[in-house]
């Protein structure tokens, strides 16, 4: 399975990527500016929804603007794994999972 990560912090998704890449997936990292969906074709996505700290994108514009991107042109699943996943206000959606970035949550991260 092909898994892109979107965060501004690559460090703070190494365990995840690292967990699925012991499990056999195929994992890219993408910091907010460098994001292309038509760059590989991804199985699913992870986002990151603030670009920066709380103060820096308080309200998740980044986030908002990549998964709307991603539903304009390819509309996969998206796990959003993030500090405040509710920043994306769609979570009805069942092509979306709400992960908290915490302690132990890329255990939560799975490609099954």
């Amino acid at each position: 399975m092909n898994i892109l990560f979107v965060d501004d912090n690559e460090i703070s998704v190494s365990s995840a990527i690292d967990h699925l890449k012991q499990n056999g997936h195929n994992c890219i990292y993408s910091d907010f500016n460098k994001f292309a969906i038509n760059q590989y074709a991804y199985d699913i996505i992870v986002i990151d929804m603030m670009n920066g700290s709380s103060t820096d994108d308080p309200i998740g514009d980044a986030g908002n603007s990549i998964i709307q991107k991603i539903w304009n042109s390819c509309f996969c699943p998206i796990i959003i794994y993030s500090a405040n996943p509710d920043l994306y206000q769609n979570s009805e959606h069942p092509f979306v999972r709400k992960v908290t970035k915490k302690a132990g949550a890329e255990l939560c991260i799975d490609g099954e």
